[in-house]
């Protein structure tokens, strides 16, 4: 909450700064002063999207698994393999489904 309080004081102090250059009319001269402000105020509104950036990846990151990643419990082939090995009968390969039977 405190983060977003120190956003928007920041916004606020950028509008406060680039207020007075706003006034200027057609023809009028921007001064050096003028375009620091212009420039100090583009790189604020930079650095606060960056920061807000940043920030939504974290909270993502937090709170949301990746795209790719790995289940450590995940049944895989790997673990079957063992049971396949001493099962019977055999199950192939290449056998699109393998059912195992028992006599009754």
């Amino acid at each position: 909450m405190a983060q977003a309080t120190n956003q928007l004081n920041r916004i606020a102090l950028l509008v406060d700064k680039v207020t007075p250059v706003g006034n200027k009319q057609r023809g009028m001269r921007i001064e050096a002063d003028d375009w620091n402000t212009l420039v100090d105020v583009a790189l604020g509104i930079l650095q606060l999207d960056r920061l807000q950036e940043q920030r939504s990846g974290n909270l993502l990151e937090e709170r949301f698994a990746l795209k790719d990643h790995e289940h450590l419990g995940e049944v895989s082939i790997a673990w079957l393999t063992p049971i396949r090995k001493t099962s019977s009968p055999p199950c192939p390969d290449t056998a699109p489904r393998c059912r195992r039977t028992s006599a009754h």
